[in-house]
């Protein structure tokens, strides 16, 4: 009785040490997969970002340029 309690203790231990690694490559691929996605965010900012500076100086450009067209309306 004693030596199938060892084996079952044995065994167990086993099996929990077989399961270690698969839990620390779970944790590995659930931080890889947060470091992607933060990553993917932050260049999605920085493109965000860009396309609104864009954006504003078109539209600076543009609203000199309608200014313009009014200034000859008027005169008209």
């Amino acid at each position: 009785m004693r030596e199938g309690k060892r084996k079952a203790q044995s065994k167990q231990t086993m099996i929990k040490e077989n399961m270690r690694p698969i839990d620390k490559q779970k944790k590995d691929s659930m931080r890889a997969v947060k470091d992607a996605l933060f990553f993917d965010v932050q260049y999605a900012i920085y493109k965000l970002k860009n396309l609104e500076t864009e954006n504003s100086s078109s539209s600076s450009e543009f609203c000199h340029d309608r200014g313009d067209t009014d200034e000859e309306e008027e005169s008209i």
